[in-house]
């Protein structure tokens, strides 16, 4: 939301960035841009690998 009303239109940048040009009508002594986002941030499961009990010390033992 921008208050006061204006004329948005939007375009992409070279970096794939959301840009929006605003024209506004008259000149005015504030200025207010509400934003609101959300994001989902879930991560794929990671795969779970069995670990060789002679790795679980560093050095690691390669042998015997």
């Amino acid at each position: 939301m921008v208050r006061p009303d204006a004329d948005i239109a939007w375009t992409t940048d070279v970096f794939g960035n959301a840009v929006a040009v605003t024209t506004f009508s008259s000149s005015t002594n504030t200025l207010v841009i509400t934003s609101e986002s959300e994001v989902d941030h879930k991560a794929l499961e990671w795969p779970t690998f069995a670990i060789n009990p002679a790795a679980h010390h560093y050095p690691v033992r390669t042998w015997g």
